[in-house]
């Protein structure tokens, strides 16, 4: 890519829009803690209880599973 003149390079234009973060499709880590590190508290709490009310059998545990 080639810079726009008068507006830098691309990746420092594209910076303040960026996220900080990872693709839980992208997550290659094995065990326990994944899913609740890669979520952060909040989102992994109301995951668990979305899953307990839609998955309570625990059937769709593949990738990251959040047991319920």
């Amino acid at each position: 890519m080639t810079a726009v003149p008068g507006r830098g390079p691309p990746a420092d234009t594209a910076a303040p829009h960026a996220t900080v973060g990872r693709d839980v499709n992208d997550v290659t880590e094995v065990g326990g803690d994944v899913a609740h590190i890669i979520y952060g508290d909040a989102k992994y709490e109301r995951l668990v209880a979305l899953k307990r009310e839609w998955d309570p059998n625990n059937v769709l545990r593949l990738n990251q599973n959040i047991r319920p």
